[in-house]
């Protein structure tokens, strides 16, 4: 708790409620680590502990999307397939939008790899067991 309480000094009072990119806060991190001296210390300086329980709603839908959504075969397998056999020479020939075309495929392979990467990433974190789920 002092520890937590001077860092707020440092950074500022609005430290305790800052969203990193995916909108994570202190709060997210201190209940995911069932950390609840360092949530009562969060709540003492001020944090916004209701965003903890409207993500969990949250969290849930996206848990069930993930379990239903199908996965892709292999993307990346295929994505490294296609750049393997990629034809250097492909730059000579007239035919581009061929070339246009490939490009674009892989482009779509990788991004559904990214996609499979981040819903395995989100699995793994929602299989976490909750203190209160046991």
């Amino acid at each position: 708790g002092a520890m937590l309480t001077l860092v707020a000094q440092l950074m500022g009072s609005d430290s305790v409620n800052k969203k990193t990119r995916t909108g994570l806060t202190p709060a997210h991190v201190a209940a995911s680590k069932r950390d609840t001296l360092a949530l009562m210390a969060l709540a003492n300086l001020g944090a916004d502990l209701s965003v903890l329980a409207a993500d969990r709603l949250e969290l849930r839908e996206l848990q069930k999307q993930a379990s239903e959504a199908p996965e892709p075969p292999e993307p990346l397998e295929q994505a490294r397939l296609m750049l393997a056999t990629l034809d250097p020479s492909a730059l000579d020939q007239p035919k581009l939008d061929t070339m246009q075309i490939d490009l674009a495929t892989t482009k779509t392979t990788l991004e559904t790899a990214s996609e499979r990467v981040q819903r395995e990433v989100m699995r793994r974190e929602l299989a976490v067991p909750r203190a209160e789920e046991r």
